[in-house]
């Protein structure tokens, strides 16, 4: 009896071993990996190729983050609304594509130093000269797709609701554009850096028009935890390094042919961004 008392400890005290040996192996592999979600369908920034691969400017920064840090970078193409519940449930780390900071984000997730600023204008048809700036679509329709991060940032500058706002389900974004052509909506809302390829992928009349509307702040969700705190915080430092080098200017000269960012303040947009949360 206490011959097999004696086994049956040995057999316990071997398995916690064992265990213990395979948690601190996990975590050292978690800890030189940065799981990162992308649903890989943003042009430039985040897209899946021919061969399943995604590329982009996102992709490339997050690469060069990977190789500063001296970790990999685990990749994950699911959709946005998918990305996000996996980095809430600890799936992955981040979410990139362009991701946007926002009222609603920003109560929720800790963001890194921005990577990029992109500016947003609104375009018209091309025989369409009334409208220059924000107060010229007062009374009109402006058109967005449902869940679009630009309806926090117009809630903020039209908060009394002046602009008509004209929903569009993803699945039929594409007709935005169609429907300002053809006059069923005065406007929409797009990227400067967006806008040509728009035009020219759809062959529509269109403009770019006025002032710039609003400045896209883009930077990485963290989860407001002490990983999640601990990993913004290495990649901030990193992406403040790669702005003061120049990486972040080359890499979007390599994917835009030029650097959109070039002339505009990072904090001083952050900062411009934040008092209107």
């Amino acid at each position: 009896m206490k011959h097999l008392l004696k086994i049956l400890i040995i057999m316990i005290l071997t398995s916690i071993s064992c265990t213990n040996s395979k948690n601190n192996t996990e975590n050292t592999m978690d800890e030189n990996v940065i799981r990162v979600a992308s649903p890989g369908m943003h042009i430039m920034f985040s897209k899946a190729n021919s061969e399943g691969k995604l590329e982009g400017y996102d992709i490339d920064v997050w690469e060069e983050i990977g190789r500063r840090l001296g970790k990999k970078i685990e990749w994950t193409q699911i959709s946005m609304e998918g990305a996000f519940g996996s980095l809430e449930s600890g799936k992955v780390d981040t979410v990139t594509q362009q991701i946007s900071i926002t009222p609603s984000r920003f109560e929720k997730y800790i963001f890194s130093e921005p990577y990029f600023l992109s500016p947003y204008k609104f375009f018209v048809a091309s025989t369409n000269d009334s409208i220059n700036k924000l107060e010229d679509m007062y009374g009109k329709k402006l058109g967005f797709h449902t869940g679009s991060y630009a309806h926090e940032y117009m809630k903020a500058l039209d908060p009394e609701g002046k602009i008509e706002i004209v929903s569009f389900s993803p699945d039929s974004v594409a007709t935005v554009p169609i429907n300002v052509a053809n006059g069923k909506i005065d406007a929409a809302l797009e990227a400067v850096i967006i806008f040509p390829n728009l035009k020219e992928s759809t062959g529509l009349d269109i403009k770019m028009v006025g002032d710039v509307v609003f400045t896209e702040v883009n930077a990485f969700p963290f989860r407001k935890d002490e990983k999640g705190k601990k990993l913004c915080d290495e990649v901030s430092k990193t992406i403040i390094e790669m702005r003061e080098d120049g990486t972040l200017e080359k890499l979007a000269i390599k994917w835009f042919g030029y650097n959109p960012m070039e002339g505009l303040d990072v904090n001083a947009e952050l900062e411009k961004l934040l008092s209107t949360f």
